[in-house]
């Protein structure tokens, strides 16, 4: 559970690290605009897995309502922050490749979702 919600943090650490690259070389507003909500963005889903980890974790006791607002919670942040991806490309706010490296680790992400939500749910 704890690495659902790490993956989903170190994407946002990517799109900082990609913001904070970028962002002494601006000169258009627009630009600069895009850049400081992709830097802003990028605390969102850290906050995000840590919530719907931490209400997972620690309920007491954990019953079939808990398991599934924890994983729909993760899933929306996971599906969200494709959409981000994808746009900061389209705006050439990161590498083409990054697109790629989304794609393969988003499908891997979704079967251990997935796998992970049904063992939850299977012992409830």
């Amino acid at each position: 559970m704890r690495l659902l919600a790490l993956n989903i943090a170190f994407i946002g650490g990517i799109h900082y690290g990609l913001g904070a690259s970028t962002y002494d070389t601006i000169y258009e507003e627009d630009e600069l605009k895009r850049v400081k909500y992709q830097m802003v963005y990028s605390c969102v889903p850290a906050a995000m897995a840590l919530g719907s980890t931490s209400f997972l974790l620690y309920a007491s006791p954990l019953t079939v309502p808990h398991v599934v607002f924890g994983f729909t919670n993760l899933i929306l942040t996971q599906l969200v922050t494709m959409q981000v991806d994808i746009k900061c490309v389209e705006n050439e706010m990161a590498p083409k490749w990054f697109l790629k490296f989304r794609t393969v680790n988003f499908t891997i992400y979704m079967i251990i979702t997935s796998l992970i939500f049904l063992i939850y749910y299977s012992r409830i």
